[in-house]
């Protein structure tokens, strides 16, 4: 009834209040056509004749979104501010909350996005803002502690932004990026900025010293790149092919009889010249594509578009090079898991082929922030933030790295710039890596002095150390280096040589320590060495009851033992399998020597010398003692007998019966080696050959048991396969097959089509974690219904699925 009548004293106002004056109209319509710059002045003079409140606020609010569409938010905040108190509307509220937001001004903006949200409960946009919000300043602690610098020799007071690499392949001395500054090719005003018409600009890097990283480094001025490309209209936003011999770059018409709009162009360099422009996707109806992203083999390029098919303001695209080396005019969308309902703009794809691109439909710190999506097997994963200080509560976008990652430039218009837009330098702090640790007696905790340590990268690299009089020894950070494992050994007279491993792969950015210029992180990690004649215990040699079949974790634990065997290859050892007291002594001992026999078998079947190993069933008859530094519920020397063991209690006796059930080895001795001198019949001496004899027990050669191998329970199709082909392949009906893989109704086979062909196998587990895609979802949104998932979920679960490549029959994971 309220409503009904405002409706009601509306229609009888005088209509003369709602007249606005002609300063307004003209004012509006210079808004409309996105004349922004041009629209502020004739906003300001509106408003000082304009008598309407309503036309007056509306005014203001025009200021306000004139002044953010050209990038001056502190102007626009001041504009929204008095749209508010002339009580224009929400639309005020909301935009002065997130010009706060994009000024890092976040608890003012929280404040006043919380009462607005009371007022409007279901604006999605006010919520992703504060949840924005308190991702910022999860990402805050969370920082990267990289070091930006505005490149101020390179920018101007105009926009300057999107670089990419010039020069010789492989160059990061040569920059091309785009600027808005005034010269020969941008005369004419743009009157949404109040700059100049877009041009591509190029710059050198003049070295000081040899360190192009130095402080001393400076960027040339910067010069037009070409008059092949630059013309009156815009240009800008290129990326140029590995070769650097093929430029795409964005072309903007400028038209006032007709709708503007923008696409890519490219152009080919030809005996030191720029070959005309010709456009791989054209602008259609004032359609806007742009920032072209050349993959680094040439036959992928990525881009962004305001389609018709968009997500939401403008998607990100791609289209393929064929064969004839023609692109294919069918642009493919990138999906759900890289556009969302705003704008993703600025691709950027590095020698990886991971792809990096600018969004503000992300959540983020506030404008657009760059995010990083891995390449996957055929598609691109989930995007990841990258972060503070790469990202700011500003716009953040068009960011490239050289190939190693050691620096980067990012555009901007944070706080502190220069411009409008500025490029900034990225200086990726070095990575540093140190290893220390204290080296002791397994058996006694003592301190093992004069220990020969190699270091082996996988790599390539060898390094030597010994360990002090305190054990003590250390690798420093110019030995070591990132992304490599390392292989250590340890070599002490009368001890066994020792293998460890060490790998600065995955170290969390947390444990690095900051230096003067670089970044430290220090791996601590003690070693222990057995003497020679120690028996050594094998961990995780269990079995089940009444068997001698080796446990996968068995075999992880004798695959350590393969690597002492390596390092020390004259060694001949015994394989000792011990009970606890349950059961009769003759079971005992029948039984742990099969178990001692399978723990030699598996060793010989990896390739070690039967020669040098010896079975050996104990049964009960060693108990267990309790050594030093043994943790334990017992104490140092205690002997786990049978006696001993039935005066403890329920859990204690658990524990001391396991300790009791263990395989160790001891070391017989070494294979001896001699010189013997071989006679020939008339007794001259013919050489000296190298024998083996073996100081031990006679070893009778054994068998080891191969298992079959296992049956195939699934088969990707080839090209040429058919259900007929596979179904003779695997001895089973077609019929078979089809029921099998649920009917497969209306279902053409393709290439990598995944398919169950065994009769006899158990495919409950996978049923419950697969579903194979009917002819019914043939959308997208039909598959999320019938999965019960939502994006996030299914894409987390199946990081490599393009929605374009959608096809009945299609296996995907569902839990």
């Amino acid at each position: 009834m309220k409503a009904i009548k405002s409706i009601i004293l509306f229609l009888l106002l005088p209509l003369a209040i709602f007249s606005q004056t002609n300063d307004t109209k003209i004012a509006f319509e210079v808004f409309d056509n996105m004349e922004y710059y041009k629209s502020i002045n004739l906003l300001e003079k509106a408003f000082t004749k304009e008598k309407d409140q309503r036309f007056r606020a509306e005014i203001v609010f025009k200021l306000g979104e004139s002044y953010k569409n050209m990038a001056n938010y502190s102007s626009a905040i001041y504009q929204y501010e008095r749209a508010i108190e002339l009580d224009f509307g929400p639309d005020a509220e909301y935009n002065y909350g997130k010009m706060l937001q994009m000024l890092g001004r976040y608890e003012e903006a929280e404040e006043i996005l919380s009462e607005y949200l009371e007022e409007s409960p279901s604006d999605l946009r006010v919520k992703k803002i504060l949840n924005s919000i308190d991702l910022t300043k999860k990402l805050e602690l969370l920082k990267t502690d990289y070091k930006l610098r505005n490149i101020t020799e390179l920018n101007s007071k105009f926009n300057d932004f999107a670089p990419s690499f010039f020069g010789k392949p492989g160059s990061e001395n040569v920059l091309v990026f785009t600027s808005t500054r005034l010269s020969k090719n941008s005369i004419q005003q743009d009157n949404w900025t109040g700059t100049g018409f877009s041009n591509l600009y190029l710059s050198n890097l003049e070295r000081k010293g040899n360190d192009i990283l130095s402080e001393n480094s400076k960027w040339s001025q910067a010069v037009g790149f070409s008059d092949d490309i630059n013309t009156l209209l815009h240009e800008g936003a290129s990326s140029f092919s590995f070769n650097k011999d093929e430029i795409y770059f964005t072309r903007c018409d400028f038209d006032e009889t007709k709708k503007s709009g923008c696409g890519i162009f490219y152009s080919k360099l030809v005996n030191g010249a720029w070959s005309v422009p010709i456009a791989i996707i054209k602008s259609v109806n004032g359609t806007v594509s742009g920032h072209p992203a050349i993959s680094p083999d040439g036959k992928t390029l990525v881009f962004s578009a305001d389609g018709p098919n968009s997500l939401g303001f403008n998607d990100l695209y791609y289209i393929k090079k064929g064969n004839d080396g023609i692109w294919k005019n069918n642009p493919k969308s990138l999906g759900r898991r890289i556009n969302t309902k705003g704008n993703e703009m600025y691709p950027w794809i590095d020698q990886k082929g991971n792809l990096y691109f600018s969004s503000d439909g992300h959540e983020g710190l506030g404008g657009t922030d760059v995010f990083m999506a891995k390449l996957g097997k055929k598609t691109w994963g989930k995007p990841e933030n990258l972060k503070t200080p790469i990202n700011s509560a500003a716009d953040d976008f068009a960011l490239i790295f050289n190939v190693d990652k050691t620096i980067g430039y990012i555009s901007s218009n944070r706080d502190g710039g220069k411009g409008m837009d500025d490029i900034y330098e990225i200086k990726l702090l070095p990575f540093l890596y140190a290893l220390k640790g204290k080296i002791i007696d397994a058996k006694t905790g003592r301190e093992l002095s004069n220990v020969q340590i190699k270091l082996e990268g996988n790599d390539g690299s060898v390094n030597f150390n010994q360990s002090n009089i305190d054990g003590e020894y250390e690798f420093g950070s110019k030995l070591l280096r990132g992304d490599v494992s390392y292989k250590i050994v340890l070599r002490l007279k009368k001890y066994l040589a020792q293998v460890a491993s060490f790998s600065t792969l995955g170290i969390p950015i947390e444990e690095f320590e900051p230096l003067d210029g670089a970044y430290l992180s220090t791996s601590n990690l003690n070693l222990e060495m057995d003497h020679i004649s120690d028996p050594i215990i094998l961990p995780h040699i269990e079995y089940d009851f009444n068997s001698s079949k080796l446990r996968s974790e068995a075999k992880a634990s004798l695959n350590l033992l393969i690597d002492v065997l390596d390092e020390n290859p004259d060694i001949v050892i015994k394989l000792r399998s011990h009970t606890d007291h349950i059961g009769g002594d003759d079971y005992n001992i029948e039984l742990s020597q099969a178990r001692a026999q399978s723990c030699v078998d598996y060793l010989i079947s990896r390739g070690i010398d039967n020669k040098r190993l010896v079975a050996e069933g104990r049964g009960e008859l060693d108990p267990f003692t309790i050594p030093e530094n043994f943790e334990s519920s017992f104490t140092h020397g205690e002997i786990l007998t049978e006696s001993f063991i039935k005066t403890l209690d329920a859990n204690n006796e658990e524990e001391a019966r396991q300790y009791n059930r263990r395989t160790d080895f001891k070391v017989l001795g070494e294979i001896v080696k001699r010189n013997i001198a071989t006679i020939s019949e008339n007794d001259t001496i013919i050489d000296n050959t190298m024998i083996v004899l073996v100081d031990t027990v006679s070893i009778n050669n054994p068998i080891v048991e191969i298992e079959n191998d296992a049956p195939i329970l699934y088969y990707d199709l080839v090209s040429g396969d058919n259900y007929g082909t596979i179904a003779k392949k695997f001895n089973i009906t077609v019929k078979d097959l089809k029921s099998l893989n649920g009917g497969l109704r209306a279902t053409r086979p393709f290439t990598n089509m995944k398919l169950k062909v065994s009769l006899t196998a158990d495919y409950s587990d996978f049923d419950k974690k697969h579903y194979r895609i009917q002819r019914a979802e043939n959308t997208f949104d039909k598959l999320l219904l019938k999965t019960k998932l939502n994006e996030d979920e299914f894409f987390d679960l199946n990081p490599d699925f393009i929605e374009d490549d959608l096809k009945t029959g299609f296996i995907v994971v569902v839990q």
